[in-house]
């Protein structure tokens, strides 16, 4: 006996499972050839044993003919439309391809008159570089500077304890603007012809560019070296660098009362500890600010040497305020 069920669709048992198999065979060949060029997830699917149904409401070979048709004009449109852009693109040029783009005289004048404003800027903020590390007396640089609250007085005495000497400059490897929200300033380095590398903070203004000179001496009142061997009586204005420290030492053994830190000076190998009163200290808030950075952070300090340390001994210090974050000094109506 034949177990072979002639209704089986795709079994040799009967006529009508031949005609049905060919009928599949004839749709699965165009599925095949093109459904799955963006369809390519149902490959897989047409490997396994089952006739796949891409649109299960489709039943004639009519419909799948019109579908094909419909496909093959898309692909033909398609293909003539791309051509066609690259043609216009390549050989009639940009302006053809996106439209003409009026941007107009006004813009394209301002935009001009920005570029050479900035170029002028940056020709002064050069020239006012030079011609502070060429003057040789106070009168000279205090002319190229930032005017500030008793910035004559500070730059005497620093001239005094460093006399200027004329230094030519041969190149500006860096000249970068800020602009944050209090105002423009530029960052300069300035390589001078005996080996030297400076670097400044350059404000403009209507007056011409003017350097920081704080922030470009770091000036302190005392210089580093001689504030920790003499470790005068009396608070002290110095620019320096901190960061955290775990070092604790008498009298500053409470860790609930005093942070610990340690400062530095850019160019000495001179390190001093210092202790910071988290009661006492005027503008604590920022110190703190300043050691979350988790770097050697630029900071204006007062500093005092307690009693009791002038015999010798490791010296600390206690921070009496803490004035400001970096060494820049913004300037002060004149």
């Amino acid at each position: 006996m034949d177990d072979r069920d002639p209704r089986r669709p795709g079994r040799p048992g009967g006529r009508r499972g031949g005609q049905a198999s060919g009928v599949r065979r004839g749709r699965l060949r165009f599925r095949w050839d093109l459904i799955p060029i963006l369809r390519s997830w149902r490959v897989v699917e047409q490997l396994g044993d089952d006739p796949i149904e891409w649109e299960r409401e489709v039943a004639d070979e009519e419909v799948v003919w019109r579908r094909r048709t419909l496909y093959t004009v898309g692909v033909l449109v398609a293909v003539v439309l791309l051509g066609a852009a690259v043609w216009l693109f390549l050989f009639e040029g940009k302006e053809r391809f996106w439209g003409k783009r009026d941007v107009g005289v006004a813009g394209g004048g301002e935009a001009s008159a920005k570029a050479a404003s900035l170029d002028v800027e940056i020709e002064e903020v050069k020239g006012v570089v030079a011609r502070f590390l060429g003057a040789t007396t106070l009168e000279g640089k205090l002319a190229c500077v930032v005017w500030s609250e008793g910035v004559e007085a500070r730059m005497g005495d620093h001239y005094e304890r460093h006399p200027a000497r004329a230094q030519s400059v041969y190149d500006y490897p860096v000249i970068a603007l800020r602009t944050p929200a209090s105002g423009n300033y530029y960052l300069v380095q300035a390589l001078t012809t005996d080996g030297g590398r400076h670097r400044f903070v350059v404000l403009p203004g209507p007056g011409g560019a003017k350097v920081a000179w704080e922030s470009h001496v770091g000036y302190s009142e005392m210089d580093w070296g001689e504030f920790i061997a003499s470790r005068p009586p009396g608070v002290r204005e110095m620019r320096v660098y901190v960061e955290p420290s775990d070092h604790y030492r008498p009298p500053f053994v409470d860790r609930v009362e005093y942070l610990s830190v340690e400062f530095t000076r850019p160019g000495s190998a001179e390190r001093l500890y210092g202790f910071v009163s988290r009661s006492g200290t005027e503008g604590v808030a920022g110190m703190r600010g300043a050691l979350l950075s988790g770097r050697p952070e630029p900071v204006v300090v007062r500093l005092r040497f307690p009693s009791g340390q002038e015999g010798g001994g490791e010296p600390a210090v206690l921070v009496e305020a803490f004035v400001q974050r970096g060494w820049f000094v913004p300037a002060s109506p004149r």
